[in-house]
């Protein structure tokens, strides 16, 4: 079975981040013996305003882009860009590595390297100026990339392959790869049909997992902006091979685990305290969410007894709205605490980050207490199979965290980050609240608010 990871993530061009900001999330080299235990969860703290939220709103972006065909073509798109990317640069470039793990044999497992960066055309839209995937062999020492493709101003300039397949590549995506990513038109404008053994293209695999990555990829933002992207489970057609063709149908059997899998993206349902607008074929769904959301409330609310659906019908769809029902009283659960509330929000992102997705999350610990933060992290740290990467300003995890290795990364004002590494007995709590982490001095003292709160009788 093969699972994918998130080996590191850079960034530059998002809000205050002029240059390149870089997360590390395991170590330089891999091994047949490769496992995330002890790398599956990343805290990022700094002070306010020097970008936290820019990393975690970027990781929606490269999605999208990934994922939505009609992402940029969508002129609320387009304002959302201009606002969010730097205005020094007026670009905005990402450059990720994801590890694809075949445990089964690790001749078939490879580390993939994306690249993609958005800047302004002459209209003044943002469009892809550049875009590219390579790929390399964990086993070799010192392994050269190789690109799978390289696109330049909306054309193919590099494919790794010359064949039939690779010819419809180039015909099907002419004229799109300025406003769409190649891995985003692949499966909504490329079908695959039987093909005998030499018609098969290794183009295939590259940009499957290229998808996969993307769809096993969640992102929270913890604000009225939309927080959940649209699945598109569709994009999948049917792939064959033929059945002496044994090397891809191994291949082929592992990509039919994440998709079966993936297919599932849409479960990703947003519990909202307000009306939910589910769906009647999923309902039943839904229904199973909200029992499993009840059960995780519990432990925070030991009074909770149920929590029934009200569900209105719209035609094809049903209006629900939860009600928390409690010892002597009933609530609805848009009148919930902020904390509960936040528990329901990221619910369904904690299931993902169990079973093997890769979850961003901006401000974890707001409206949540530290014994419960810390619960949390412990049990993701120990049980996770998944990735977790979040922003926080409460130090009260950091002791929690420093058990496990790459997990604390400090971003200074000016856009570095400096990774926390074990010394000693030192506490990076009491390090960084002393200011004594490189790049995050805390140089405010209760005297500088006198100027500004005492009044001139005072």
């Amino acid at each position: 079975m093969s699972e994918i990871y998130l080996m590191r993530y850079a960034v530059k061009g998002i809000k205050s981040l002029e240059n390149w900001v870089e997360l590390s999330f395991y170590k330089k080299t891999i091994n047949k013996d490769f496992s995330i235990k002890n790398y599956n969860i990343k805290a990022i703290y700094g002070m306010n305003g020097s970008g936290k939220s820019g990393i975690i709103t970027s990781a929606r972006i490269l999605k999208s882009i990934l994922l939505e065909p009609d992402y940029l073509a969508n002129p609320l798109t387009q304002v959302m860009l201009s606002n969010l990317i730097c205005k020094k640069t007026n670009r905005l470039d990402f450059n990720i590595e994801f590890f694809v793990n075949n445990s089964a044999n690790i001749q078939h497992s490879k580390m993939y390297c994306y690249q993609v960066s958005l800047g302004l055309d002459k209209l003044g839209k943002f469009t892809i100026l550049e875009e590219e995937l390579s790929s390399k062999a964990t086993t070799a020492h010192s392994p050269d990339p190789k690109k799978v493709f390289h696109v330049t101003d909306g054309e193919i300039t590099y494919l790794s392959e010359e064949s039939s397949f690779s010819t419809t590549v180039v015909e099907k995506t002419k004229n799109l790869l300025s406003k769409a990513s190649l891995t985003a038109i692949f499966f909504r404008q490329i079908t695959r049909n039987k093909h005998d053994k030499e018609s098969f293209s290794s183009l295939i695999l590259p940009l499957i997992y290229l998808s996969l990555f993307a769809m096993q990829f969640y992102v929270y933002l913890d604000s009225k902006d939309d927080r959940l992207f649209d699945a598109f489970t569709t994009m999948f057609p049917d792939v064959s091979f033929q059945d002496n063709d044994e090397n891809y149908l191994e291949q082929l059997e592992i990509l039919e685990n994440h998709i079966a899998r993936t297919q599932n993206y849409q479960k990703l349902i947003e519990l909202s305290p307000n009306a939910n607008i589910v769906s009647t074929d999923k309902f039943d769904a839904f229904e199973r969410e909200i029992h499993n959301l009840e059960s995780f409330l519990r432990i925070f609310q030991q009074s909770l007894q149920k929590i029934e659906i009200e569900k209105k019908i719209e035609k094809d769809i049903y209006l629900c709205r939860l009600i928390m029902k409690y010892e002597g009283y009933s609530i609805d659960a848009e009148y919930e605490s902020t904390g509960i509330k936040k528990l329901m929000a990221l619910f369904p992102f904690f299931q993902k980050m169990a079973d093997n997705s890769i979850v961003f999350i901006d401000e974890l610990d707001s409206n949540l207490h530290d014994v419960y933060l810390c619960a949390l992290l412990e049990y993701f740290m120990e049980y996770g199979r998944g990735q977790l990467c979040f922003t926080t300003h409460n130090i009260g995890p950091m002791d929690v965290l420093k058990r496990s290795k790459k997990s604390i990364d400090f971003l200074s004002n000016d856009g570095k980050v400096y990774s926390w590494t074990t010394s000693g007995n030192y506490s990076p709590s009491k390090l960084y609240r002393n200011g004594m982490i490189e790049g995050s001095p805390f140089n405010v003292d209760s005297v500088d608010f006198l100027s500004i709160f005492q009044t001139d009788t005072e």
